[in-house]
């Protein structure tokens, strides 16, 4: 399984840097940006498993032919994402709430959304930093003229079941807008300042 790639050997772990580089530059090439060619299969696949792989190995064995500013260079170049912000998003207000075991959940009122908010965190598995993301809080946020707008680019007519994921990246947090109907989902990039901003607002809000 490629979940299996933070356990290779040293020498597995560096021929496959070695191979998802060279998709990022076919990708960024003759490979003409098509998906195919990746070995994540995506492009955020591909980004974030060169940043634990590369991450997994101890500084002093890790090659001088990639970095994580390389590998950032290549997320910029090859992020397709839509660039959002604070003002994007819209300054409602929200309501954190905690699904207990066995509980009730508390109903969505009919101007909100389901939203949750994952971060980035490590832990230490035989000697080395592994990344996993937390499950973080959760809640309802009030739908506001910028998420219905991108909403709407998902080409989809019931919004019942609509969510919102926010997931910390490395050097960025990727907004996930989802219609859960029909599996639908829009992939938004918001720099971590700007979220940062837009968290404090909503959060003093609730």
């Amino acid at each position: 399984m490629k979940e299996d790639y933070l356990m290779m050997p040293l020498k597995d772990k560096l021929q496959l840097l070695g191979r998802m580089k060279s998709d990022c530059e076919y990708y960024l090439g003759e490979g003409r940006k098509q998906i195919t060619h990746l070995w994540g299969g995506t492009v955020d696949n591909q980004i974030r498993s060169m940043q634990e792989l590369l991450s997994s190995i101890l500084q002093e064995y890790r090659p001088e032919w990639l970095t994580l500013e390389d590998i950032r260079r290549f997320s910029d170049a090859m992020d397709h994402r839509q660039v959002i912000t604070a003002e994007t998003l819209g300054l409602s207000g929200a309501r954190f709430i905690t699904f207990e075991s066995g509980s009730q959940q508390e109903p969505r009122r009919k101007d909100e959304i389901f939203f949750t908010i994952k971060k980035r965190a490590y832990t230490e598995k035989n000697g080395k930093k592994v990344f996993y993301v937390t499950r973080g809080e959760q809640g309802y946020i009030t739908m506001t003229n910028g998420m219905e707008n991108i909403f709407n680019t998902l080409f989809r007519d019931r919004p019942n079941n609509r969510s919102m994921e926010c997931i910390e990246w490395d050097d960025s947090w990727n907004i996930v807008f989802e219609d859960g109907i029909y599996i639908s989902s829009r992939s938004c990039r918001m720099e971590k300042p700007e979220f940062a901003e837009w968290y404090r607002t909503i959060r003093s809000a609730a």
